[in-house]
């Protein structure tokens, strides 16, 4: 699968956001002005800036609190309440800031509407914590914190509290917000983590000291950086060939590439399997257009994505044909046993085109016998010839 995706902005950002406020929090509250323009950028980057936004109130809350409750803080501080009434003055400013984006208040009326689809029965990331490898890392990761939080609850800064819990229950409900708990787990417990491993392990020798941990991170970097730099910067080197495979975890239709390589004429408009849609805006854009890919409602209308499932799922006759009849569809790649491809199998305006074990090309009207392959080829280059 292609893994560069904009998800990467938002965990850059928000471990920078985490970093600029465990700052604050600990007394150096003029690192609150830079969060402001972190999320006019984030903005721009990945709907994942509300994520960053219910942190942010998190924190707020967590300081709030603990003023209220005239908790000791770090004696660099502010006093309490001067310290909540910045972070609320921040999360106000960063609120703003979302505002500058091409949409404005736009932005936010239609994540509104987006947020409230379940998309858990189509994205596996979408998904609920589950009885596989998967969940049991984040359970297992969320029940350290918890233990270790808990095991040291009255020094426990209330913003920690708050933000591990919130991003666990979300991380719970949505696989994918897993990778948020990772990275708040590094800032708002390593003392407590640290803590129950020593409780747990074997003492070490010796600690390091604070100069040779310094130290220690230097030789690695520059032992690292310069055999990375050569690595990809030596003649004949660099990244290994990516390919595409016709298993495992992420199986992509190698025969079919294979065909709609060598035969240009097939152009014009594809509905093609979810999983495989990008790839052939990658591989053939503009010769295929494709009906739906992952961009989901930041590209296509509500109803184009209705009608796209609706297909795929083959459940109404009245439902799974609208994709077919009320756009100028002329091409369809799917799995070659899903739903769709037995309905269409049996529908006298659509042909088979190409046809293997995997997947299956149909056209439109009438056309040349179709060529009728066993299994795919296991893998082909991911660049196009």
């Amino acid at each position: 699968s292609i893994t560069i995706r904009p998800q990467l902005c938002t965990y850059l950002l928000f471990a920078v956001l985490l970093a600029l406020l465990e700052g604050a929090r600990r007394g150096r509250t003029w690192l609150l002005a830079g969060v402001p323009p972190l999320f006019a950028a984030w903005v721009n980057l990945h709907g994942g800036f509300l994520a960053g936004l219910c942190v942010l109130g998190a924190v707020a809350a967590g300081v709030f609190l603990d003023a209220l409750l005239r908790r000791p803080g770090d004696g660099r501080a502010p006093p309490p309440v001067r310290r909540a009434l910045a972070f609320a003055g921040a999360g106000v400013a960063s609120a703003a800031a979302t505002l500058a984006n091409p949409y404005g208040v736009g932005l936010w009326a239609w994540l509104a509407r987006s947020l409230g689809v379940d998309r858990s029965d189509r994205i596996s990331e979408w998904r609920s914590v589950g009885l596989d490898s998967q969940s049991g890392i984040l359970v297992a990761l969320i029940v350290l914190c918890a233990v270790a939080l808990g095991r040291r609850w009255r020094w426990v800064p209330s913003a920690h509290a708050l933000v591990l819990a919130g991003l666990s229950l979300m991380a719970v409900r949505h696989l994918r917000h897993g990778a948020f708990v990772a990275i708040a787990a590094c800032f708002c417990a390593p003392g407590a983590l640290h803590a129950l491993y020593r409780r747990w392990a074997a003492p070490p020798p010796h600690d390091l000291e604070p100069g040779q941990l310094a130290r220690f991170r230097i030789l690695v970097a520059a032992l690292l950086l310069p055999a990375l730099g050569g690595y990809f910067l030596l003649p004949g080197r660099g990244l290994p060939e990516l390919r595409l495979r016709a298993d495992g975890s992420s199986p992509f239709p190698t025969g079919a590439v294979q065909y709609l390589d060598a035969h240009p004429e097939v152009r014009g408009n594809l509905l093609v399997h979810f999983d495989w849609a990008q790839l052939v805006i990658y591989r053939y854009a503009p010769r295929l257009r494709v009906f739906f890919d992952g961009r989901f409602r930041t590209v296509y209308p509500a109803e184009v994505e209705e009608d796209f499932f609706a297909f795929h799922r083959g459940e109404q006759p009245d439902a799974w044909r609208r994709a077919l009849d009320r756009y100028p569809t002329e091409w369809v790649l799917v799995e070659a046993e899903a739903p769709a491809a037995k309905l269409l199998r049996e529908d006298p305006a659509w042909r088979v085109v190409y046809r293997d074990a995997q997947a299956v090309l149909y056209g439109r009207g009438p056309g040349p016998e179709p060529v009728v392959r066993g299994e795919p080829p296991e893998s082909l280059p991911f660049a196009p010839p």
